[in-house]
């Protein structure tokens, strides 16, 4: 889920309720901010940044699975690894079958890295 703040979001919030959020992709970004008349324009900082719900204390697991799951659900991943499957069988002859597969498996290194990095700056796990 796509998100914004005026203010920086920690990685791992705690919802009090046994869930959390895992935020991640947190980017700093100007926008002009509500204009008061009379005066010059100005812009403020906002923070945008993609989250996950995590119920349960989070760790590299859990976390890795929510992002990939929010991305992709389980059917969609297998119809990549059968796709996958097919056209290294000879079955399918759509070379597309095979990339979008190694493009997916190189997004969960992506995914697995930027989760290990993000846990490691907020002593988690």
């Amino acid at each position: 889920m796509k998100s914004n703040s005026d203010v920086s979001p920690p990685i791992i919030q705690d919802l009090g309720n046994g869930s959390y959020y895992y935020n991640y992709n947190i980017h700093e970004v100007r926008v002009p901010a509500e204009p008061i008349e009379g005066e010059e324009p100005e812009e403020k900082t906002v923070f945008e940044y993609e989250a996950v719900l995590i119920w349960g204390i989070p760790n590299y697991e859990k976390c890795v699975k929510a992002v990939l799951r929010d991305r992709r659900d389980e059917t969609e991943e297998f119809s990549l690894i059968n796709k996958y499957n097919a056209f290294k069988l000879g079955l399918s002859t759509d070379p597309a079958d095979e990339t979008e597969y190694k493009e997916y498996l190189a997004e969960v290194l992506s995914v697995k890295a930027m989760v290990r990095a993000d846990l490691q700056a907020t002593n988690v796990e």
